[in-house]
């Protein structure tokens, strides 16, 4: 598996699979402690912002290291407002079958284990962040693309779920890809990194 060996050569074929599944589902390992996430902590995001985080976890270290230029986070969800409630779009699958979909969840759940977070936007009128958000809730239940490839229109990985949404609200190459090994994929780093997007909260929140 490609992705595999760009891990780790000398890793067993179950344990490059397991690093893979978790690098995109954004799973954590080990004793983290929960974080409280007041909802007024981030009563300034709007529809569309994305929002990134790295976790604590024993593997955390390697599926971020998968992006290109900047190795800092391992997850990615789109921030939506419903009723006041703010709420994450992401994809995500269990991590070691790979099995899962597309889901929204409240935001302190997304990072409740997750010290590190942070929040990007791309600068645009009301009526686009809108469209961006109606777009994200159309993949609600979408199956999770275990085999990471581009070319499934049925299922889609986190960072692909992003770029999909983004490039066809806009109709346009917002987001782009990497290759890396002769392998074409959406890495963490694509998302964030894609111009005309700006950072609106860094935070690497601390244990109590």
């Amino acid at each position: 598996m490609v992705i595999g060996r760009l891990i780790s050569k000398k890793m067993s074929k179950f344990f490059a699979q397991t690093l893979v599944f978790i690098f995109l589902t954004g799973a954590s390992y080990g004793n983290s402690e929960k974080f409280p996430c007041p909802e007024d902590e981030f009563n300034f995001v709007v529809n569309g912002d994305l929002i990134f985080r790295f976790g604590e976890g024993l593997w955390s270290k390697y599926f971020r290291d998968v992006s290109v230029h900047e190795k800092r986070f391992s997850h990615v969800g789109i921030i939506t407002i419903q009723s006041n409630a703010i709420l994450i779009i992401h994809a995500s699958a269990d991590d070691f079958t790979g099995i899962g979909h597309v889901k929204e969840v409240p935001i302190f759940e997304f990072i409740k284990d997750h010290p590190e977070i942070a929040i990007y936007r791309r600068v645009c009128s009301s009526e686009k962040q809108i469209e961006l958000k109606q777009k994200a809730r159309t993949y609600i239940g979408k199956k999770f693309d275990a085999r990471f490839s581009l070319s499934s229109t049925n299922e889609v990985y986190c960072t692909e779920l992003v770029r999909n949404v983004f490039n066809t609200t806009f109709n346009k190459e917002v987001i782009s890809t990497s290759t890396v090994k002769g392998y074409e994929i959406v890495t963490i780093d694509n998302c964030y990194l894609a111009p005309e997007f700006i950072k609106i909260y860094d935070k690497q929140r601390m244990k109590k």
